[in-house]
């Protein structure tokens, strides 16, 4: 709709509900997941709509890192690696733990780190992710890039 577009910007219709479930958070996720690959920016960054960003400060905090390389940074949610359980098949679970970056405060993620998550994350295999940990979407983000790829949550408030 070009009337919208002129009164709203970039805004993207994810045709995703527009409920709070875990379904529906992660096919959020997965919708800004493609749209930034798409994009061929440096950057992935996820702030939830209630947050204040500084955007200078957040360019001068990523600027000292390079985006070729496998960086994801945020604020942890808890205050320890969430425990999971993944599923292997329809009999199989196997426990995991690993640290997310919350949605809520947001987080960043290099290309580089992007690019790699994508078997698990473009073209909606984040929802099948997402599905196999049965967790929303920060969750997988950072199931993805700690328990899968291996990669450290780097921490910043």
């Amino acid at each position: 709709d070009e009337e919208l577009k002129k009164r709203t910007g970039n805004v993207i219709n994810t045709n995703c509900s527009a409920a709070h479930s875990r379904q529906a958070l992660s096919c959020k996720m997965a919708v800004e997941y493609d749209k930034f690959i798409e994009s061929g920016r440096k950057w992935f960054c996820h702030v939830d709509d209630d947050n204040y960003v500084n955007v200078q400060m957040l360019v001068k905090l990523l600027s000292s890192y390079p985006h070729t390389q496998d960086i994801y940074i945020g604020k942890p949610s808890l205050d320890r690696p969430i425990q999971a359980t993944e599923r292997i098949s329809e009999n199989k679970m196997h426990p995991v733990h690993f640290w997310f970056a919350t949605g809520g405060a947001g987080f960043c993620i290099s290309r580089g780190l992007a690019l790699k998550m994508s078997p698990w994350a473009s073209g909606g295999h984040f929802m099948n992710t997402a599905e196999k940990i049965r967790l929303p979407d920060d969750c997988t983000i950072g199931y993805i890039i700690e328990s899968v790829l291996g990669v450290k949550l780097i921490r910043s408030n």
